[in-house]
């Protein structure tokens, strides 16, 4: 299933797209007791003091040429929300942005959910700023592809390697046998990231310290944590990277990852990329491609 929410509470992420003009790449994190959303702004030449008055009231961080707003539920309680719709299984944010004073989330899951979803969404939990824009089977790629270039130029990085035998620590997922595939969920505060898993009938899965949760059709949901992973979605404690999606998936013992990530930020990603090469030569990663997404 897709759906398609948005919400306008009138926040000053909100009001500054409108604006301006301008649509913001977002990031949902999930910490232990609060909600953040991560907004990312490209510095250029054409900017003037509004943008720079309004990054450092909002107490941006900058890497590279990419500015980084955090806000939480601290403040904004309507985050809250977030958290009970990512506790629906299976459930994936594929896009969230900032668009004309409004945030959108693209959301999947799988069918049986659909349930839980609109009981969510009906109840009292579901904030008074929100909108269901769309619900119904998942439309074609080629479709929200082509609505979402019209915002980000979004380019798609690939890379491979293969883990050495007997290190768990440089290990990026659990033990798994045979070949398996899988995607980003979403990420915490505390560095530990959700996935769902898919895999054949006949792979076995060790659980060992990991959260394992079956949904159906051999789709696990997994919580799992490594330094390899840690280093490359986080920039420093509290900000991740924007992306419009993290996939994997690992071929006779080969493991390929490939990111779909904000065209502002792929400098950066590539960047990321290559100090874990240097750090970890050991993991023999090699860049597979960069090209535009859509």
């Amino acid at each position: 299933m897709e759906a398609v929410i948005t919400a306008s509470g009138d926040f000053p992420i909100e009001r500054f797209a409108r604006d301006h003009g301008i649509v913001i790449p977002a990031v949902l994190t999930i910490g232990d007791a609060r909600e953040s959303f991560l907004y990312y702004f490209e510095e250029n030449e054409d900017q003037n003091r509004d943008f720079f008055v309004f990054l450092k009231t909002n107490k941006a961080r900058k890497t590279g040429n990419v500015y980084t707003i955090y806000s939480n539920s601290t403040h904004y309680t309507e985050y809250n929300f977030f958290r009970k719709l990512m506790e629906i299984p299976s459930l994936v944010i594929d896009f969230q942005y900032v668009r004309g004073g409004k945030h959108y989330f693209h959301l999947r899951f799988i069918d049986k959910y659909l349930d839980a979803f609109s009981s969510l969404v009906a109840s009292e939990s579901f904030p008074a700023i929100n909108s269901v824009q769309y619900v119904g089977p998942v439309r074609r790629s080629m479709d929200n592809a082509k609505l979402f270039s019209e915002f980000f130029r979004t380019m798609r990085i690939s890379f491979r390697f293969t883990p050495p035998e007997g290190q768990e620590n440089l290990s990026v997922l659990p033990s798994i046998n045979g070949d398996f595939a899988g995607e980003l969920r979403y990420i915490d505060e505390n560095g530990k990231i959700k996935f769902n898993l898919y895999l054949k009938d006949c792979d076995t899965l060790s659980p060992g310290q990991y959260n394992i949760k079956p949904l159906e059709n051999g789709i696990v949901e997994i919580t799992y944590q490594n330094e390899m992973l840690n280093e490359l979605i986080f920039l420093s404690k509290h900000v991740a990277f924007p992306n419009f999606g993290i996939y994997f998936k690992r071929t006779d013992g080969i493991l390929i990852f490939e990111a779909l990530i904000p065209g502002i930020y792929s400098k950066e990603y590539i960047k990321k990329i290559f100090n874990v090469r240097k750090n970890l030569p050991q993991l023999n990663i090699v860049l597979d491609s960069i090209n535009e997404a859509f």
